[in-house]
């Protein structure tokens, strides 16, 4: 067990003026930055930072009448279920009507929160349910990170003797603050300034075929990438970032919420898939159907490294020389509907020689 320090702070914003000093930090005419408030944390700060918004929907009358404008969370510490280490430490749910602006970074190799913060983004409003979170939220994934590379190290003679800290390097700890310092103000610019051009630094990351054109200049660094082989040449000398996006839902927006996965019931295991969250039929065609099912993200992978995302999923195991389908009956007309939302993981267990997989999604209109 890591021992770090953890940070949590709430960041104020007026509108800076004509004066300097406090004369300067005066209430906005307008009303745009005034009596704002951002929290923001590392570890079990960033714990904090997610449980502000769990737990305290008047925030206002909380911070006296601060209003809530976003959360950032660095490696956050966020459970939902108990766990070894902190037995009694579960968080809640936000619901969506809830949800503020929110960021969240994840290093791949943080042996402190292994993958908490997949955790932390899925159930700051679930996707999953029949509302959509009202605010934009991003969760960035940095390949080989730990959970030091943020900061938060104790001085060696302040620290505790039962505390295991570990070893990062000056490199490692310039990573860490190049991201932190480049994607936080992005995205603190982008909702609470309105800056809408930041947008585009955090939706680049979700493509799957970004490149170098799509990240800020101080990410490209060669010294944090250039060790991870083969990788990093692989994906043509490119930052190894991704993120995830959700869209906000709006009043003019609908959404057609086809299969959640979830299924009630007594069965035990990995349970079948008909019928669907909308209760039509789901036909499984050129694969095993003992091999389709569905049931927790974390309860169908074959090995316990790191936490997966706070939801249900469908298992497809299937030899290399398969080829087959899924299909969900809609019983509705669904070409009004301009996007289509699918997450994709992959646990897949080591192949003699290993095949590539093409997964593709269509319509039997189009």
């Amino acid at each position: 067990m890591e021992c770090l320090e953890a940070h949590a702070c709430d960041v104020l914003h007026a509108r800076v003026g004509a004066g300097t000093g406090a004369a300067a930090w005066t209430e906005a005419a307008n009303g745009r930055l005034n009596c704002d408030a951002v929290v923001m944390g590392h570890s079990r700060g960033g714990e904090a930072a997610y449980n502000v918004v769990a737990l305290y929907p008047d925030f206002a009358g909380f911070a006296n009448g601060l209003k809530l404008k976003a959360a950032v969370a660095i490696a956050p510490r966020v459970r939902s279920q108990p766990n070894g280490f902190d037995p009694d430490i579960v968080s809640e749910d936000v619901p969506a009507s809830r949800v503020v602006p929110y960021l969240t970074l994840q290093g791949g190799n943080d042996g402190d929160v292994w993958g908490d913060a997949l955790q932390a983004y899925d159930r700051m409003g679930r996707e999953e349910e029949d509302e959509l979170p009202t605010a934009d939220k991003v969760l960035i994934w940095a390949y080989d990170v730990i959970h030091g590379t943020w900061g938060g190290l104790i001085p060696e003679d302040q620290r505790p003797e039962q505390c295991i800290q570990p070893d990062v390097t000056d490199t490692q700890l310039l990573m860490g603050q190049t991201l932190a310092a480049t994607y936080i103000p992005q995205f603190l610019d982008w909702q609470v300034l309105g800056i809408s051009d930041r947008r585009s630094t955090f939706t680049g990351l979700t493509q799957r075929d970004h490149d170098s054109s799509d990240f800020p200049p101080a990410i490209l660094e060669p010294l944090f990438w250039q060790y991870i082989e083969p990788e990093y040449l692989d994906l043509e000398m490119r930052p190894l970032l991704y993120a995830d996006y959700t869209v906000p839902s709006t009043d003019e927006s609908s959404r057609l919420l086809i299969d959640t996965m979830t299924r009630g019931g007594v069965e035990e295991g990995c349970k079948t898939l008909s019928p669907s969250t909308i209760g039509q039929p789901v036909l499984v065609q050129g694969l095993d159907p003992t091999g389709v099912c569905i049931d927790h993200a974390d309860a169908l992978k074959f090995q316990s490294v790191s936490h997966a995302h706070e939801t249900d999923a469908m298992r497809v195991t299937w030899e290399p020389s398969m080829s087959g389908s899924v299909t969900w009956s809609l019983d509705t007309d669904a070409s009004e509907f301009t996007h289509f939302s699918l997450r994709i993981g992959r646990t897949a267990l080591p192949l003699p020689e290993p095949e590539p997989t093409i997964v593709s999604v269509r319509s039997d209109a189009s």
